[in-house]
């Protein structure tokens, strides 16, 4: 029996989910990875959202709770934490992966000081657990929680609000969200333009083309094309003809891809 009342922690609480369908949980998943909550919540946020909808119908928070700690005790071998301490993960040989991955070990302690301040403006404590990570998504807005017969259900929410509609983000903030926006949006485009360059052949550094032939080969329409590159020469990935934003379709021009940027970013 689907849950028939919402208990919503605010009185701004979003309204849970309507259409069940694979097309309305599929656009439930994808914006939760557009608005960019994979990089505003806590690991496993995607997992357990997956969790919510994967039998098409509402289940128990309990139900859900349990599945990630299971995963969790599988992968990192507790369900005690959700967020394992980075400053204390060691590899099988009991080296600090903190001294051997420094960069991205220091990435990981910056999210998680950086959500946990989120939280804060949440009015929540640091999640650490997963009825931590429970609790921060249906504060965020991405799930909600429903009571039917005196059981919890977690249910997800509709429309994903981003976060900086949940809490407060800082200039810089914006802006490195809105680049990743932009780039996720461009994605697989970008992967089909790349493919020209024979990334996994001869790595041709420049080709001659057209905003038409690229269209046709990306399988996408020119407005796409032109926009995906104009995006993806802010990462360095593309360089071309200054003119690229109002080239005419037909017109040739030189492409040219970076494949230092292609090895660190692809």
């Amino acid at each position: 029996m689907a849950p028939s009342n919402t208990d919503p922690a605010t009185a701004n609480a979003p309204t849970p989910l309507a259409d069940w369908s694979i097309d309305g949980t599929r656009a439930f998943m994808d914006a939760v990875t557009h608005a960019g909550w994979e990089r505003w919540a806590p690991d496993n946020a995607g997992d357990m959202a997956l969790r919510v909808v994967v039998k098409s119908c509402p289940r128990p928070e309990a139900d859900v709770i349990s599945d990630v700690e299971s995963y969790l005790e599988g992968f990192l071998g507790s369900a005690e934490t959700m967020w394992e301490e980075p400053e204390l993960l060691h590899n099988i040989h009991g080296h600090p992966l903190h001294d051997l991955y420094d960069e991205q070990m220091r990435d990981l302690v910056q999210k998680r000081s950086r959500i946990d301040q989120a939280a804060s403006e949440l009015g929540l404590t640091p999640p650490r657990s997963v009825p931590d990570l429970a609790d921060y998504l249906v504060a965020a807005g991405v799930l909600c929680r429903t009571i039917t017969d005196g059981t919890t259900f977690l249910v997800p929410a509709w429309p994903v609000l981003p976060p900086e509609d949940r809490f407060t983000l800082t200039d810089e903030e914006l802006q490195t969200e809105d680049a990743a926006r932009r780039q996720e949006r461009y994605d697989a485009t970008v992967d089909r333009i790349t493919d020209l360059f024979d990334p996994d052949g001869n790595r041709k550094t420049t080709i001659t083309t057209s905003l038409q032939n690229l269209a046709a080969a990306a399988e996408t329409h020119l407005d796409e094309v032109r926009l995906a590159i104009l995006t993806f020469q802010n990462t360095e990935l593309f360089a071309t003809d200054p003119t690229i934003a109002t080239i005419a379709a037909d017109a040739t021009f030189q492409l040219t891809i970076r494949w230092e940027t292609f090895e660190r970013t692809r």
